[in-house]
């Protein structure tokens, strides 16, 4: 992350190296290659990110995960939400204060994100 001292987040930068698994199943429901990862930057107003992905070959099942189409969506919430634990943590500020200050907010809808996806709707600071 590049965040200011009182903890506005105002970029992301991400390098990921995914478990694609013994074969290539290409099960991906979209055009990107590592699924959906590229909605890391999550329910967050971040202007700026940057995000790539290296797929490799394991002994795994196809796709390198326990658990069915997740289509590394799961991956990409862990990530951002594991990230803005860190930051406040290192900032020492309150895990629910950090993100009530980045979340995308109700009047920036219909939003579009730093990787290009538009969000239609949404109220995270009542939810």
């Amino acid at each position: 992350f590049a965040a200011t001292p009182d903890g506005k987040i105002l970029g992301l930068r991400v390098h990921v190296l995914a478990d694609h698994g013994a074969f290539d199943a290409c099960a991906d429901p979209t055009k990107f290659p590592a699924g959906m990862f590229h909605i890391c930057s999550g329910s967050y107003d971040i202007a700026a990110a940057f995000c790539s992905v290296k797929g490799v070959y394991t002994n795994k099942a196809p796709g390198g995960v326990s658990y069915r189409c997740s289509f590394r969506v799961t991956e990409a919430v862990y990530l951002i939400e594991r990230m803005v634990d860190v930051l406040a943590q290192k900032l020492g500020m309150d895990k629910a204060e950090i993100r009530a200050k980045n979340f995308i907010r109700k009047e920036q809808f219909p939003y579009t994100s730093a990787f290009g996806f538009e969000y239609d709707s949404g109220d995270y600071h009542t939810a």
